[in-house]
């Protein structure tokens, strides 16, 4: 069964995030180093009390790898989903899977020290997500950036559930989450982007006393509602998807209200174009792949040209190259990026 299947990629040198204490209190964090090719390995898990045996163990390791939720198609390869004319095929595809890995962030941490009181932290912060989710078994990972901001909760909650569900579906079902800012959709909405499992801390003793536990909940499974299930984007911008692209039937649902929504629409695609051109150093790519889904998704629903869109969206992404860059990548992620979402949309 595909959904228990937890995917580990490893590199031969450690995949941890970094955290620099100083004076007992994280100061910086920062990502490793990225090879180019990886290699896979998937255990099966059986409950929560696996699952949580399972990555702690990992976590430990050195070198340390990472989790994604696409399966491998092979035991090396590139950790992507998409296939690059320049760097090589793809060395994962998206799949189904019966448990999720949340990473919350920004959540306001009011009184609560989630370095001293994990369990307040994690019932705050399930808060944020479906209520199917509240009163569910949920282990606790308390991330690298925990406690960089006293003033925020930032942790990863992982969840399993009674139906296999995929990233795009998730997506959906936790938008007021992600709307709020609070849950990072990245890696529902790309299963190759990976969940960090271990941390290596420079400067002084982790000043977390523990980065793993569990909570008991009614229920082993979140239990995923019919709707999520059968009708995964049944609803997108609150309207029914049956009539996306349907000019005449979104005029007809919307009435007076079709030409604000349409502009609604327009001001977001161009939200998401000024996101890119101002992403920093190590989130461009990242920040460029999500924002074309996004803009896809909205000349889709919205029955706008997508060609003007995409030549802006591309502008702003070189605009954050050197021209090595942007030559290098021309082939590659600038225009394989639209191959990409154009075969996660078919059925």
């Amino acid at each position: 069964m595909t959904g228990n299947i937890i995917t580990f990629a490893s590199a031969g040198i450690s995949l941890a995030k970094t955290v620099a204490v100083r004076d007992g209190k994280v100061v910086a964090t920062g990502d490793p180093a990225w090879p180019r090719i990886f290699s896979f390995a998937t255990v099966e898990v059986l409950d929560a009390d696996d699952l949580l045996d399972v990555l702690s163990t990992a976590s430990g390791e050195d070198p340390a790898p990472c989790v994604v939720r696409a399966e491998p198609l092979c035991d090396l390869g590139r950790r992507a989903i998409y296939d690059d004319a320049e760097l090589g095929p793809a060395g994962l595809r998206v799949v189904p899977r019966a448990w999720a890995a949340y990473d919350l962030d920004h959540v306001p941490a009011g009184d609560i020290d989630p370095l001293l009181e994990p369990g307040r932290a994690v019932a705050k912060a399930r808060r944020c997500l479906p209520p199917q989710h509240h009163n569910a078994t949920v282990l606790w990972q308390l991330t690298a950036s925990c406690g960089k901001r006293p003033d925020e909760l930032r942790l990863r909650l992982w969840f399993l559930f009674d139906h296999p569900l995929l990233g795009r579906q998730l997506a959906a079902w936790c938008r007021p989450g992600i709307d709020a800012g609070w849950l990072d959709p990245a890696t529902l909405r790309n299963e190759a982007i990976p969940h960090f499992v271990g941390v290596d801390v420079q400067g002084g003793p982790d000043p977390c006393p523990r980065r793993w536990g569990i909570i008991r909940g009614e229920h082993d499974r979140v239990t995923v509602p019919e709707y999520v299930v059968s009708q995964p984007d049944r609803q997108r911008d609150g309207l029914d998807a049956d009539i996306a692209g349907d000019i005449e039937a979104l005029r007809a649902r919307l009435g007076p209200r079709f030409e604000e929504r349409r502009l609604e629409a327009i001001r977001r695609i161009r939200a998401e174009v000024e996101a890119v051109r101002a992403a920093g150093a190590g989130s461009r790519h990242p920040s460029y792949m999500r924002a074309a889904a996004r803009i896809a998704a909205f000349c889709d629903f919205w029955a706008l040209p997508l060609d003007q869109a995409r030549k802006k969206l591309e502008e702003a992404y070189v605009g954050t190259l050197t021209p090595d860059e942007a030559r290098k990548r021309e082939n590659s992620s600038i225009k394989g990026v639209w191959s990409w979402i154009e075969r996660r949309a078919r059925p």
